[in-house]
């Protein structure tokens, strides 16, 4: 289907603006591929590059996902909001090419994290989804897999579950954070165990706990062979049709027409067809007071 370059997409979430840019060959002006923003108002936080449905490349690129609620027009839902809006950009782009078998993406997302001090401190969102999920963010819901090395990667995931594989003395980076998860890792048997005690014990501030020390359990955990720093990713449609982990979603497009407003509506639309302390800044991390910050927790 054809889209106009700028209009309005609803679905059960939210209210989206959608740009649809064709980027044609300045010889032939042919379109060879398209530029798929969705997002609010002012900002575009899903984007996707895409190939035209005549071009041999089957595969397209997902260049960037924001969050926050200003990336609708309005949101309806906030669960799982990002998913839902991130489907929704899937689905627009295989309703603009229907042999799309998939997107690549350069998984190196971060999300804030408030250290002791009230720092604030970009955490890499896949090391920390693949220590307390097993599993990166794309992985756990799009069913993403690496580009390269994919079955060592899951080998090395089990490792996670071998007592043999957790060293007997872990040092945590700060003598008083060491203090307070010490104690943890030695009743643990397992890495998994030791993480899911953390997630249960200090919740929402687990990812303060977890920064200074991340990476350097990771790379126990990965035997030094890097795989949870691999940035490079790919969704496969076909392959996830029977797992469910990227279905068409329903939405209702509304475009310009003539200076009127005129709608369109599709509902269940669907197709027939190891750097140790990785950057750290370690007078900082040894100078966190983290005895303090664990009774505030205790606290609430």
């Amino acid at each position: 289907m054809n889209y106009p370059e700028t209009s309005i997409v609803k679905t059960s979430a939210g209210t989206f603006q959608l740009k649809v840019t064709n980027m044609k060959d300045r010889n032939t002006g042919q379109i060879i591929h398209y530029n798929i923003n969705i997002g609010g108002r002012k900002n575009k936080c899903i984007q996707l590059n895409i190939p035209s449905q005549e071009n041999i490349i089957k595969y397209g690129k997902l260049i960037w996902v924001l969050r926050g609620d200003d990336c609708a027009i309005d949101v309806q839902i906030k669960d799982k909001f990002t998913q839902h809006s991130l489907l929704l950009g899937f689905t627009i782009a295989r309703n603009i090419n229907p042999s799309l078998q998939g997107v690549y993406l350069d998984d190196d997302s971060t999300f804030n994290c408030k250290l002791p001090n009230g720092h604030i401190q970009k955490v890499s969102m896949r090391e920390f989804h693949i220590a307390f999920h097993k599993c990166s963010w794309y992985e756990y819901y799009f069913d993403a897999k690496l580009t390269y090395g994919q079955e060592d990667y899951e080998s090395l995931k089990k490792n996670f579950y071998d007592p043999s594989k957790k060293p007997a003395d872990f040092y945590f980076l700060n003598e008083e954070l060491h203090e307070v998860l010490n104690p943890i890792y030695q009743s643990t048997r397992t890495w998994d165990d030791f993480f899911q005690k953390i997630k249960e014990k200090y919740g929402e501030k687990r990812c303060a706990m977890v920064y200074p020390w991340l990476t350097n359990a990771l790379h126990f955990i990965f035997e030094s062979k890097g795989y949870y720093e691999n940035t490079k990713w790919m969704i496969d449609f076909a392959e996830n049709e029977l797992k469910n982990k990227t279905p068409l979603i329903s939405f209702t497009h509304m475009e310009n027409r003539g200076g009127g407003r005129g709608k369109k509506t599709w509902k269940n639309y669907h197709y027939e067809y190891y750097r140790e302390y990785h950057g750290r800044d370690i007078p900082m991390i040894q100078s966190l007071k983290y005895k303090a910050f664990v009774d505030s927790n205790n606290k609430k």
